[in-house]
């Protein structure tokens, strides 16, 4: 239906699970534009897919909410600490507070070289959509 009005990138909700391989592949046959993994997960410490299998199995994004519970672990123990010695002085001192906001994971050219294969895969869309 999303497809139907229009999305450009698709989630299909449930698929991030140890054997779900055939169902992602299906997706990517079935479903056209992007495919969205949904999130990076673990059974028992192992990885339900790698990044590299989610490629080959035809997905282009995905989503790890390990990185958010790790940052809200992050604030809770800034805000913990500074609150316990009521000063900043614990999250002025940790190795990553120098960081600040020089941190990215790319850099700009790389977001352009990224929004330019964005911008040829959506006109390839249009076009293979007429």
């Amino acid at each position: 239906m999303g497809v139907e009005a229009g999305a450009e990138i698709t989630m299909i909700q449930n698929i991030c699970h140890a054997g779900c391989e055939e169902e992602c592949r299906r997706i990517a046959r079935e479903v056209p534009g992007y495919h969205f993994y949904p999130d990076v997960h673990a059974t028992d410490g192992v990885p339900d897919a790698t990044l590299e299998q989610m490629e080959e199995w035809g997905f282009q994004l995905v989503s790890n909410h390990a990185a958010m519970k790790g940052a809200t672990k992050g604030m809770m123990e800034y805000f913990s600490e500074n609150f316990k010695n009521k000063n900043t002085v614990y999250t002025e001192n940790d190795e990553f507070y120098d960081m600040g906001h020089i941190f990215t994971p790319f850099e700009m050219e790389d977001w352009i070289e990224r929004d330019k294969k964005y911008v040829t895969y959506e006109a390839e869309l249009r076009e293979k959509n007429k």
